[in-house]
């Protein structure tokens, strides 16, 4: 992947997104407006249900969208995190980590 530089308030926030064991339904690829979007159900707060968010990348580059299962099937993430050239990772509890590469991110 190419460098797409973010800055640390970005790996910041996306780090503190509330994304473990989230439900992953949809991700799709905008090529026209190099966007993708995560359509996911997150726990916002951990005493209530999970509810309908977006995570929307912009200025997108590069996609890898692995879909191997290495550590068996699931659609929960286990983990997200970003670093400083723009490569944002989604860790699946399958153990595929998809990884994004963006200028910025909104989470909605």
């Amino acid at each position: 992947m190419s460098s797409n530089s973010v800055t640390p308030e970005v790996v910041r926030q996306f780090s503190s997104l509330p994304l473990h064991d989230a439900i992953l339904q949809e991700l799709r690829l905008d090529w026209k407006h190099r966007t993708c979007t995560a359509s996911i159900l997150a726990f916002m707060d951990r005493t209530k249900d999970a509810v309908a968010r977006q995570i929307l990348w912009h200025d997108v580059s590069e996609a890898f969208i692995p879909h191997q299962n290495p550590w068996g099937p699931s659609v929960f993430i286990n983990s997200a995190s970003v670093d400083l050239d723009g490569i944002f990772t989604i860790e699946m509890q399958s153990g595929d980590q998809i990884q994004i590469q963006a200028k910025g991110f909104d989470f909605k």
